[in-house]
């Protein structure tokens, strides 16, 4: 190795570490976000049926204690309280969760928003 070109891997090293550190933490909080995203459709889904399935009078005790059962069983945390809106014949549920921030500038919470239809009883003469 010629004398001019002692150091030069030092260098390069020492410019690109920093470049590969935060791609592997970029890539380790972009999946985190993903799995958060995932585990939060599951959660507002299982909210959402619990709606849709409910009386009218607890429709959002219902929901509320779906999604934090769910959460528990996941082992996540919400980062803020489940909503849900009713409209004519659907049930929509928001669910947020908290997942751990790797790299500061991203986000540390993930939402989702399930909607399902509402289950209605039907005699046989309004069929």
């Amino acid at each position: 190795m010629p004398a001019s070109e002692r150091g030069e891997t030092s260098a390069q090293l020492a410019v690109m570490a920093p470049v590969l550190v935060l791609l592997v933490f970029g890539v380790v909080h972009a999946a985190a976000l993903w799995m958060g995203g995932q585990f939060a459709s599951v959660i507002a889904g299982q909210g959402a049926r619990a709606v849709a399935t409910g009386e009218t009078g607890r429709t959002f005790a219902d929901m509320a204690d779906a999604v934090e059962r769910s959460a528990h069983e996941f082992g996540v945390v919400l980062s803020a309280p489940p909503s849900v809106e009713v409209s004519g014949h659907s049930v929509s549920v928001t669910a947020s969760i908290r997942i751990p921030r790797i790299i500061p500038v991203f986000a540390d919470s993930v939402s989702r928003t399930v909607t399902v239809a509402r289950e209605e009883f039907l005699t046989e003469d309004d069929r």
